[in-house]
């Protein structure tokens, strides 16, 4: 009976953890440096912080995800910013669709 007890609780944590929505594999999918249009460039860093170069600007805020989209709250306006992503290429192509509408912005991993 102990031994089912324990079989069931490791099977609802590995469910639970399956179902969440946001994955530490996606999380990681993130981590390292993306561009675009080799003008501009973002850098993922697992502690959740973000270095972004905007041509001459260069810009430091944190990220994370939560329910499938991830947010960016940059350190000079405090206005968090968040997009709906996705990952195509082997993971090496971002992108990413503002809520707040606009045009959605695509990253190449570097």
């Amino acid at each position: 009976m102990k031994k089912q007890l324990v079989i069931t609780g490791i099977i609802a944590l590995l469910v639970s953890v399956g179902l969440s929505g946001c994955t530490t594999t996606d999380k990681n999918k993130f981590i390292g440096t993306w561009s675009a249009y080799n003008v501009y460039s973002v850098e993922f860093f697992s502690d959740g912080t973000i270095l972004t170069n905007e041509g001459v600007t260069t810009r430091t805020g944190k990220w994370e995800i939560n329910d499938g989209k991830i947010t960016f709250t940059m350190n000079d306006d405090q206005i968090p910013y968040t997009y709906n992503y996705s990952f195509s290429g082997d993971d090496k192509v971002l992108t990413m669709n503002p809520l707040a509408g606009g045009v959605p912005a695509v990253y190449t991993k570097q």
